[in-house]
């Protein structure tokens, strides 16, 4: 019996897995794909990619924590660097 989304998610929910701390999600996405990826059928292969720009895109931009009298400086950092885009509310 195959295991369904519903449980996959369920244990990627599960509030005592210990997660790994991964500086680059897209980057070790990337890594655990490379190992499967020839294994895929073409048309898993295709959502696979898709997936990890998804999954890049969502994670590639760290956000600090940041003190009140910071915030000013990061607006104009991330404005600078990622463009006017990044900085719309």
């Amino acid at each position: 019996m195959a295991t369904t989304k519903e449980e996959i998610f369920a244990q990627m929910r599960a509030p005592d897995l210990e997660l790994p701390k991964i500086r680059d999600v897209g980057l070790a996405y990337a890594t655990w794909l490379s190992k499967v990826y020839d294994l895929l059928p073409p048309e898993h292969q295709k959502n696979a990619i898709l997936l990890g720009a998804v999954v890049n895109a969502r994670s590639s931009r760290l956000m600090p924590v940041l003190k009140m009298d910071q915030i000013d400086d990061w607006l104009e950092y991330c404005e600078k660097v990622y463009g006017k885009r990044a900085t719309a509310a």
